[in-house]
C-alpha cells in the first residue's frame, strides 16, 4: 500500500521542481525597454536640408521628443535598455536626431547623435553657498516643538 503513494508523492515533488525552474529561469531572462520614438533612417532620407517644412517632418518622424524653447530645433531622442534579473540596466541603443528649422519653418539642418559623440559632462566637488540662516542641530531637531496650534474652531 506504500507504493502508490510514494509514487504519487515522487510524480508531484518532480513536477514542481520542473515547474519551480522554468520560473526561475523566466526571471532571469532579459527585459528590453525602448523608450523615446525611434527615427528610420529611410524616412530621415526623404528629408532635405532647405526644401522640407515642419509639417513634412512631423508627418514623416512623428511629434519630436523635445523641442528647444531656445532654437528652433526638434529632437529626437531614443534609448533601448536590457534588464537582466537584479543587474544594473545595459543600455545597447542610443541615439539623438537634431532637425533645426530656420525663421520660415524649413529645414536647415539635420544631425544625428551616438552617446560616444556627446560632450562629456564633469561633475563637481565645489559646494555652492546659499543665502540664509544656519541654525544648529538642536534648532533643526526641536525647531517646531510647541509651533503647532490647534484651531479654535476645530471640531475633534
Amino acid at each position: 500500500m506504500s507504493q502508490p503513494y510514494l509514487s504519487f508523492t515522487k510524480h508531484t515533488l518532480q513536477s514542481a521542481s520542473i515547474a519551480g525552474l522554468l520560473l526561475l529561469s523566466a526571471a532571469c531572462s532579459p527585459n528590453i525597454q525602448q523608450r523615446g520614438n525611434p527615427v528610420d533612417t529611410a524616412k530621415l532620407s526623404q528629408l532635405t536640408v532647405g526644401t522640407s517644412k515642419k509639417s513634412e517632418v512631423q508627418s514623416l518622424l512623428g511629434s519630436p521628443t523635445y523641442e528647444s524653447p531656445f532654437t528652433n530645433n526638434w529632437y529626437y531622442a531614443t534609448t533601448t535598455q536590457r534588464y537582466s534579473a537584479f543587474f544594473r540596466p545595459e543600455t545597447t541603443e542610443a541615439a539623438v536626431v537634431s532637425i533645426g528649422f530656420d525663421p520660415e519653418g524649413v529645414v536647415s539642418s539635420i544631425d544625428t547623435q551616438t552617446p560616444e559623440q556627446a560632450d562629456k559632462v564633469e561633475a563637481t566637488n565645489r559646494k555652492i553657498e546659499t543665502i540664509g540662516e544656519k541654525p544648529p542641530i538642536i534648532q533643526q531637531l526641536f525647531g517646531n516643538v510647541g509651533k503647532y496650534v490647534k484651531p479654535k474652531n476645530a471640531n475633534p
